[in-house]
């Protein structure tokens, strides 16, 4: 048998494994989420921030090709009609611009507001 001093030891380290194995999972869990938030430059390869215009490594000016995911915050080529990542589907013909915020309509390539150019042709990996 284990003495009461022998007990409150296990206690105390099934106590701290199980802590531990929550922090682990919240770190993973807010580093997978960071990882969404990110790209890479495409002509250094840095990461950058979906919100960045110009990549903090190289300078490169860094344009957006499609709109946000109302849902799930993924970029998204604006010739889908459902998002690549959740699945949700659009129903409107109207998006905001990535720029300045304004609607502007689904097969536009240039912002009518502020002149960014906000559709590249991007093709979605299954589609052939």
């Amino acid at each position: 048998m284990l003495s009461d001093e022998d007990m409150r030891i296990l206690a105390a380290t099934v106590v701290f494994l199980i802590v531990l194995i929550i922090a682990f999972a919240l770190w993973w869990k807010s580093r997978k989420a960071s990882e969404d938030r990110t790209f890479r430059c495409p002509r250094c390869g840095s990461k950058v921030g979906r919100e960045d215009e110009v990549c903090h490594s190289c300078g490169a000016l860094l344009e957006r090709s499609g709109f946000e995911c109302p849902q799930c915050h993924a970029e998204v080529n604006p010739s889908y009609s459902a998002c690549p990542k959740c699945g949700l589907v659009f129903k409107e013909e109207i998006f905001k611009c990535p720029n300045c915020g304004n609607m502007v309509e689904k097969d536009i390539k240039v912002c009518p507001h502020c002149g960014r150019r906000i559709w590249s042709p991007v093709k979605h990996p299954e589609e052939k």
